[in-house]
């Protein structure tokens, strides 16, 4: 079965998915910040950790790359601002609603 069916809120939740992601956490954490190639990843993070419904870790990843909506997923939407400023408005309200 290809990714494009299943559904996003069961795929990402994955124990597979839900392993790479922690493992791409830690290597964030360990990188160097003026490494380009980290903003890509924390885009990538946010996306999975938003479909885990991970909504705290998810919106620590946006507010690392806040502002740019470019790149990968929010990219492949046809409204990409609007894809991403949902996934992180939406992360940032349970955030705050679990604490």
């Amino acid at each position: 079965m290809a990714e494009s069916e299943l559904d996003p809120s069961v795929y990402y939740k994955r124990p597979e998915i839900v392993a790479a992601t922690d493992v791409a956490l830690a290597d964030v954490a360990a990188a160097d910040p003026a490494d380009r190639r980290v903003a890509r990843v924390r885009h990538m993070l946010a996306w999975n950790l938003y479909w885990q419904d991970r909504w705290a870790e998810a919106v620590e990843q946006f507010r690392a790359v806040d502002g740019y909506v470019g790149a990968t997923p929010w990219k492949y939407s046809a409204d990409a601002k609007g894809r991403y400023l949902q996934a992180r408005d939406f992360s940032v309200r349970r955030a705050a609603t679990r604490k």
